[in-house]
């Protein structure tokens, strides 16, 4: 696969993956706010979770609803297509995101039978 087609993959797949998450604990009546190493950007949409996604290497998605915090890092860029931009969660976010992990799942598992690999 040429670099350009690489590099667009990777961004589809990691787009795709912020939305999933956002969608998925949206439906459950969850706030969002961001940490991009500096900032925390309060109140965060999926446009602008979106847009600081373009611009960042590193980001921290916070999330709340009532009592309950719990976070997801993401890694952009670290090759693998952007399977694996989402690095870390808060254990208890598993239960609630379901079809995120099952898509990036579907993903690896897509990128492994591309290139021959086992998974």
């Amino acid at each position: 696969m040429d670099k350009k087609l690489q590099l667009q993959l990777t961004d589809e797949n990691q787009t795709n993956i912020l939305m999933s998450f956002y969608c998925e604990l949206l439906e459950h009546g969850f706030s969002f706010k961001v940490y991009d190493g500096e900032l925390f950007h309060d109140e965060c949409s999926l446009d602008d979770i979106l847009d600081l996604y373009h611009d960042l290497d590193v980001m921290h998605i916070h999330v709340q609803k009532d009592d309950y915090k719990g976070c997801a890092s993401f890694i952009f860029g670290n090759g693998e297509d952007g399977v694996y931009c989402m690095y870390d969660y808060s254990c208890s976010l598993e239960n609630l995101i379901p079809r995120t992990l099952a898509f990036i799942e579907r993903l690896a598992n897509e990128r492994c039978e591309r290139l021959g690999l086992d998974y």
